[in-house]
């Protein structure tokens, strides 16, 4: 990113409290379509190609413009270094490719932080050279396919990664519960279909050990895989530096169990397989399929007991909200008790 004219200024003019989240606005090339927090305007695609004198006029009309700041979270940011030490705790260090800044957004609501966009402090935005190269948009040539293709399945596992967190993909925050789902395995197993439903729930419950084996280290090995080939990660590099970034427990998520009755999650829904397969890969079961996509809605919206829908049970024995236990990241504090790391 380029900043613009006075950046430093406007910046310290708007910081006038603790609370304050502030985003700057970014101005981009059209390689993506404009939204209402940000300006598309060709100032160049690389920092070789960057006109700069063009830039800083249209900076300052922009400026000059005094446009009324809004409600808004965009990159970059400024906040208070305690604040986001203290307060939120940092990025979750799991989102190691991409969705760190929709985390940021859910944990900045629930500690009450102003999240304010101001017009006039500017940056030029080189638009997804860090992540995909800056070459990212040549999509003809061989190396930068292979970059964006890697970058696409990582950024799936990142997707994955959020919905286990919080239960569902966005920006504002919802309410978390502890939801198991038991599948009874009463067909031939279709793996995809286990790993589109595996991310919504706390844990996976399935009475086949052999298909829980394999759904489990699947998990694992694509958890890490894609973002590791896309940053040119090798094995004993990786190890050496994965405790430097969160992770969550699969070996306690991905369960055999052989009868329902033993699971004490707050809600637990369960479902044969045969069933599921149809609500996922045909129109048979519309209300299966959502309640599967969508169980944190689900419990939220009902009230405490056993619900049937054809093919499917719900029991909800507790609706305790969970995600305010994921207000504040603590990986900071983790990485300050290795004895190997010292800030420099």
């Amino acid at each position: 990113m380029v900043v613009g004219i006075d950046f430093d200024r406007h910046i310290s003019d708007a910081m006038t409290d603790k609370n304050i989240f502030l985003s700057c606005t970014r101005i981009g090339p059209p390689l993506h379509p404009p939204d209402h927090q940000k300006i598309v305007m060709d100032f160049g695609l690389t920092p070789e190609t960057f006109n700069f004198d063009e830039f800083d006029i249209f900076v300052k009309k922009l400026q000059s413009e005094n446009r009324r700041s809004i409600n808004e979270y965009s990159p970059p940011f400024v906040i208070y270094k305690d604040v986001y030490f203290n307060l939120i705790g940092g990025f979750d260090t799991q989102f190691r490719c991409s969705s760190e800044d929709h985390d940021m957004m859910i944990r900045l609501e629930q500690n009450g932080m102003n999240c304010i966009q101001i017009w006039n402090a500017c940056v030029y935005h080189f638009t997804c050279v860090s992540s995909r190269g800056k070459n990212w948009y040549k999509k003809e040539e061989k190396d930068t396919l292979y970059i964006n293709t890697l970058q696409q399945y990582a950024d799936i596992e990142e997707k994955k990664r959020f919905i286990r967190k919080w239960g569902f993909f966005g920006r504002s925050k919802r309410p978390v519960y502890d939801i198991g789902l038991f599948i009874d395995m009463d067909v031939m197993v279709d793996f995809p279909i286990l790993e589109m439903v595996e991310p919504y729930f706390t844990q996976i419950y399935l009475n086949d050990n052999s298909v829980k084996t394999l759904l489990l280290e699947t998990i694992k090995f694509k958890s890490d895989y894609y973002a590791n080939l896309r940053w040119g990660y090798e094995h004993d590099f990786w190890k050496s530096r994965k405790y430097l970034f969160e992770s969550v427990d699969q070996e306690n998520r991905i369960l055999f169990i052989d009868d329902s009755n033993k699971i004490k999650n707050d809600s637990l829904i369960e479902i044969k397989f045969s069933d599921l397969v149809k609500a996922l890969s045909t129109n048979i079961y519309p209300d299966i399929k959502y309640v599967i996509q969508n169980p944190h809605h689900i419990v939220d919206s009902y009230d405490i007991g056993t619900y049937e829908l054809i093919g499917l049970k719900i029991k909800i024995r507790n609706k305790n909200d969970i995600s305010e236990k994921m207000k504040r990241f603590n990986m900071i504090d983790n990485i300050l008790k290795d004895d190997n790391f010292e800030f420099i």
